[in-house]
This record gives C-alpha cells, sequence and structure tokens, in this order.
C-alpha cells in the first residue's frame, strides 16, 4: 500500500501520551520491530500522520515511522505488508487527553476534524 506522509502539527493530544503510543494502543498487533516503510529496517520512533494515496479516502491514519521517514513531509512511502493504519480521529479511538487521563478509554465530543475509523488491517 502507499501512503502519504502529510505534515500535522497536531495540537491536541490524545489519551495516549504520544501518536506512537495511541498506534501501539490500538493497531492490535505489537510495534513493528523496524519502519513500516518497505526496504528500511530502521526503528520506529514516531507515529506519523499519513493518508492513503488515493482519491477515494482521505481519512488521516497513524503509521509507526523511523526518524528518517517521519521527516519527509508530502512524501509518498510503500508501507509494508500487514502493517496496520490506526485512525487519527480521536472521537473513533481513544479521545482526547482530560485533566488526568482514566485507564479505560471513553467517547470524547465529536470535536475533532478527522473521521475514519479506529483501525483498519491491511494484509
Amino acid at each position: 500500500m502507499r501512503i502519504k506522509n502529510i505534515n500535522d502539527m497536531c495540537d491536541k493530544p490524545c489519551r495516549c501520551g504520544s501518536w506512537l503510543e495511541h498506534w501501539k494502543n490500538l493497531g492490535q498487533q505489537p510495534l513493528p520491530t523496524t519502519c513500516a516503510a518497505k526496504g528500511c529496517e530502521h526503528i520506529p520512533v514516531a507515529g506519523a500522520f499519513a493518508q492513503k494515496d488515493n482519491y477515494f479516502d482521505d481519512g488521516w491514519f497513524i503509521v509507526p515511522l523511523c526518524q528518517k521517514h517521519n521527516r519527509l513531509f508530502g512524501a509518498c512511502l510503500d508501507i509494508k505488508d500487514g502493517v496496520v493504519l490506526v485512525s487519527s480521529r480521536l472521537s473513533k479511538s481513544c479521545g482526547s487527553v482530560p485533566a488526568e487521563a482514566p485507564a479505560a478509554v471513553s467517547t470524547p465530543a465529536p470535536s475533532d476534524q478527522h473521521n475514519e475509523i479506529a483501525a483498519v488491517h491491511y494484509l
């Protein structure tokens, strides 16, 4: 699958603490030992905002990338088979950060701008 790394300096953190933690918590699989970009063997250090590189789906997702690929804003990347795209839409996933994050996930007010399901698996 091909994705586009989008530059989103999101000022709305989620309950997970970071976007990589967001991916770990909602990806329904262990964090890959290597970057999601095909051919890259570096360790994933960031949950990058990405969109599918097509005209049919403009949802925003989180993908685990290494430092090098995370910095390639606007670049299209082929990602490895089996990598899960996790929605960045907080109302469909973990919610935004309250004063003190509870252990259980609750449904936040629908005030975020993203609109996707919690996780999409591609094999």
